[in-house]
C-alpha cells in the first residue's frame, strides 16, 4: 500500500489534472525485490556480500511495485533484463533514471531510493511521532505503527522488522 501511495505521488509530479492510479490497475500487486534475494551470477547487482545480503536486500529502497505475473517473469534475471521490463509504472521508469548512467543496482541507489521513499512519508503521512527525523537527514520508524493517516485522508500501517 505504502509503494502504491508513493506510485500515485510520482504520478502527481510536475503534472495537473489527472486522477491518480487505483490500486487495482495492477492486477494482483506484489513486491518485487531489485536486487533479488539469490545471487544471479549474470549479476548487475553490487557484490552480494554480507553489508548488501544484511542491510540491503529487504530494504525499503529495494522493493518495487509490480504485478504477479510481471513479477513472476523477472524473477531473479539480471538487472538489464529487469531494467528493461520496467515501463508500466512511474516507479519502475524511476528505477531506469536512477540507473541511466550506469546499469548496475548499487548500494548507494538503494538507499538513495529508500531515503526518496521515507522522504514521502514523512512529508505526507500523521505518523503521529513515530518517524525519527535525524539531523544528517536520515530517518527511521521508532516502532510499528498502524491507522496512520496520509494528507488525503487514506490510512495505513507500517510493520518495521
Amino acid at each position: 500500500y505504502l509503494l502504491w501511495k508513493y506510485e500515485n505521488f510520482l504520478e502527481g509530479q510536475g503534472k495537473s489534472g489527472y486522477s491518480p492510479t487505483r490500486f487495482d490497475k495492477i492486477e494482483k500487486p506484489e513486491l518485487e525485490h531489485i536486487a533479488p534475494q539469490t545471487e544471479n551470477p549474470e549479476t548487475g547487482y553490487d557484490s552480494y556480500d554480507e553489508e548488501f545480503v544484511n542491510q540491503y536486500i529487504n530494504c525499503l529502497g529495494n522493493y518495487l511495485l509490480l504485478s504477479k505475473s510481471h513479477n513472476c517473469s523477472v524473477g531473479n534475471k539480471p538487472f538489464a533484463d529487469k531494467r528493461n521490463s520496467y515501463n508500466h509504472l512511474e516507479q519502475q521508469r524511476e528505477i531506469q533514471k536512477m540507473t541511466a548512467e550506469s546499469a548496475t543496482w548499487t548500494k548507494e541507489l538503494i538507499q538513495q531510493r529508500k531515503d526518496k521513499i521515507v522522504k514521502f512519508v514523512i512529508e505526507n503521512v500523521d505518523s503521529g511521532g513515530f518517524v525519527e527525523v535525524y539531523d544528517d537527514g536520515t530517518c527511521s520508524f521508532k516502532e510499528v505503527f498502524e491507522n496512520r493517516t496520509f494528507a488525503d485522508g487514506t490510512t495505513f500501517g507500517v510493520k518495521v522488522e
